[in-house]
Parts: C-alpha cells; structure tokens; sequence
C-alpha cells in the first residue's frame, strides 16, 4: 500500500511539473493525468458531442486545467502534446479539428481586395482559367464575369471589327461574344458539329449560280429554274420556272429574287410566293452576272453592256456601254458600279 500511494504521488508530482526541452518525453508516454481523465471513445457520435460541448457556456474543470498546463509547455513540448493528443483521436474528432483549424489557413485576398486589383490581376488568367475560377464561389463569379474584362478578350480575337471595341453601351454580352466566337473556330478547326445536307433537285443538270441568306439558299441551274431551299430542313420549298434558257447569275435580297439567263432576260420573283413579278427585256445575249441593292439591280451581258434597272417599276435606267467584249462580272454598292 505504501509504495502504491508512492508512486501515485509521483505521477501527481510529475503532472504539474511542465515539460521542458531538458525533460522531452518520449513519443509512447502518457499525456497528462488530468487529460487523460477525457473520455476517448470511438464512437461515431463523439464530434457531434465536441461540437455541443464546444457552444455550451461551462467547459470542464479537467479540461480547463489542462490548457493552462499547455501554455506553460516548452515549444517542443507543445508540438510532442500535439502529436499524442492527434494520435489519441477517432476520425470523427480528427474531422473537427480540421474544420476548426483549417480556415486560418485560408484567405480569399481576391475578394478582400478593392474590386479595381482584384480585375487587374484576373487580367492575366487566360479565358479558360477565368471560366474555372467562376466556379470558386459567387463573388468571384461577379468578378469573373465582368463584360469590361472579357472585352479585353475579345481584343485577342482579329476577326471582331475595331469600331466594336469603341461602343459603350451595355447591350453587348462581351463574354458570349467571345465564347461563341471561340466555339465556331473551334469547330472550324476540328470539323465538330457540322450537319452536312444534299439538296437534290436539278437531278443532272449544272448548278451555275447560288445565294445564299437567312435560312434561304436559292440555286440556279441550265435546267431554266431556280429553287429555293431551306437551311434547317434541306426542304425545297419553291421552284420558279419562267425563263426558256439556262439560268446563269442570280442575287437574292430581302423578299426579292432577281435572275438572269440565256434567254437574254432578267426575271424578279417574289421569294415567299415565287411569282414572276417582271420580266425584264434590253439585253441582246446571255445576261451573265447581276447586283443588288436597294431597290436597283446591275446586270452585265455577253452584249458587252450593263443595265441599271428600277425592280419596283421594271424600268431601265440607264445604259453602260464601255466594254469591248462581254461582261462576266459586277458589283454596285448604291452610288458605283464596277464591271469586269
């Protein structure tokens, strides 16, 4: 009995004492009495019970006591508790101090910045990296969408006109702008998502003209029609006959077709009825190439002339006479004509 109270006033005696770098414990002693005293289970419910224990206003005497002890240790001393009070515990309680530890460890300086750095550093992440760092959380998701960052962007794209980058309205979706923009020439380059379509219709003959606008294409053939096609479908929605020769050249704009053909005529049709609405008579040989715009159609012929029409009235305006041999090609923008 007498060396029993011996020995356990010299554990009492050694767990007041505090640990020091002279004294080191070794890897397999005993925390101190007064934590060892803590309940250790493995049950599953422990963190639970840590998490209630943790919000309640009393905290254990035992436990109390075993802090201070901790802030008297020696900085090894504290790293060897450390080590055996992790070791000492179950998943559920390693679980909790991980989740109260580990948020001193992370700082979102991108969102505690003022909103003018945080941009200039998002700068210089790529637009992949951008769309990525959208999925952090939802303020960089704000930031990471700012129309003002991704028109740097499209910057970087040459095909986008320099007078878009000057337009300070709010209308333009610049993140859509350059992605869409990027997913066509990603499909240009890789052949994804292309839906090939053959339009059959002018069975043998030789298609010699198309337009193409809208959901539209209008094909000419030397079988003396023209057909209107549909974009999405595939469908031929419209043939117009009408000329008594070969269709050579034709231009399609708004709800107005006009073709010209070897039958020395230029015909205007209406594209949603495909009704002839004139039939335009001058030239002396095949009408080889048309232009349109607004209202006014060019032909040039293998007559060596070119004709400046009125396609409302079906009127011939004017006359060009200049060239020596015949005229295969014509562009006319509302004030110039140019022919070849």
């Amino acid at each position: 009995m007498k060396s029993t109270r011996k020995r356990s006033r010299h554990a009492q005696h050694s767990s007041e004492e505090p640990l020091t770098p002279e004294t080191p414990t070794k890897r397999k002693s005993k925390l101190p009495e007064n934590l060892t005293k803590m309940p250790c289970t493995r049950d599953s419910s422990v963190g639970k019970r840590m998490r209630i224990s943790s919000q309640s206003e009393t905290i254990s005497q035992d436990v109390l006591n075993w802090i201070e002890n901790f802030k008297q240790f020696s900085e090894l001393a504290k790293f060897e508790a450390l080590d055996l009070l992790s070791d000492n515990c179950d998943t559920g309680q390693a679980r909790y101090i991980l989740k109260k530890i580990e948020p001193r460890f992370q700082r979102d300086f991108i969102t505690l910045l003022p909103k003018e750095l945080a941009m200039s550093i998002l700068r210089y992440l790529e637009p992949k990296d951008l769309l990525n760092a959208m999925r952090t959380c939802k303020a960089w998701k704000l930031l990471c969408d700012d129309s003002l960052l991704w028109k740097d962007k499209c910057k970087l794209l040459p095909e986008i006109p320099d007078h878009f980058y000057y337009d300070d309205s709010d209308s333009l979706d610049w993140k859509r702008i350059f992605l869409t923009r990027q997913e066509l020439d990603e499909n240009w380059r890789t052949g994804r998502n292309f839906i090939k379509k053959e339009l059959k219709g002018h069975d043998d003959h030789v298609i010699t003209c198309l337009q193409f606008h809208g959901d539209r294409i209008i094909s000419g053939s030397d079988d003396s029609t023209l057909k209107v096609w549909s974009v999405s479908t595939g469908e031929c929605l419209l043939t117009l006959t009408g000329h008594t020769g070969g269709v050579w050249c034709s231009q399609f704009e708004g709800d107005i077709i006009c073709s010209g053909s070897t039958d020395r005529t230029i015909k205007v049709w209406d594209v949603h009825s495909g009704q002839s609405l004139h039939t335009l008579f001058g030239h002396s040989s095949t009408v080889r190439c048309l232009s349109m715009h607004n209202q006014v159609c060019v032909s040039g012929s293998r007559d060596a002339t070119l004709r400046v029409w009125d396609i409302q009235t079906g009127e011939c305006k004017h006359l060009l006479i200049g060239h020596m041999a015949a005229v295969r090609c014509v562009q006319y923008d509302g004030i110039r004509v140019v022919s070849g």
